[in-house]
């Protein structure tokens, strides 16, 4: 019998739904900065290699420039929105408290101080014994930096 002693998770995507908060952080932050909103479809396929990549892909090319005046109202937008839309998807309790006698961490493209604010308000903070955001290692993924680290730790 294979013993488990860890698990890890993603967070969006995986536990929680939170497109919608993060898509409206975006279309909030091309408008502050003078730009034209994107529909959701288009917003939702940037998502996934952190907050830098998210926003120079909402910027395009041509308004690269930017990138440093929107990161900050992103962020700042994120922590004031970050749980007015997201969801945990269904059964993530359930799972956690199944396992609740397991070490589990996320390790997420998130900033660390979003992930543990989005954990806490959606009530599965204290699931976890680690959380590790994208800006916690200087590496993200899809590499497999993140996931190297946390199991030499």
């Amino acid at each position: 019998m294979i013993k488990i002693e860890l698990i890890i998770f993603d967070l969006d995507g995986t536990l929680i739904d939170s497109e919608k908060d993060i898509i409206n952080g975006v279309n909030f932050t091309l408008k502050s900065v003078g730009l034209k909103g994107k529909s959701y479809d288009e917003v939702k396929y940037y998502i996934g290699t952190g907050v830098v990549d998210l926003i120079k892909k909402a910027l395009g090319k041509d308004n690269i420039h930017l990138l440093e005046k929107a990161l900050p109202i992103f962020e700042k937008y994120y922590q004031e929105h970050a749980t007015d839309n997201s969801v945990l998807y269904p059964n993530v309790k359930e799972i956690l408290e199944y396992f609740k006698d397991k070490k589990k961490t996320i390790i997420t493209n998130k900033k660390h101080k979003f992930a543990v604010q989005v954990l806490k308000a959606l009530g599965i903070y204290d699931h976890f014994q680690d959380i590790i955001g994208g800006d916690d290692l200087g590496c993200l993924k899809p590499s497999s930096c993140p996931l190297d680290r946390i199991i030499d730790k």
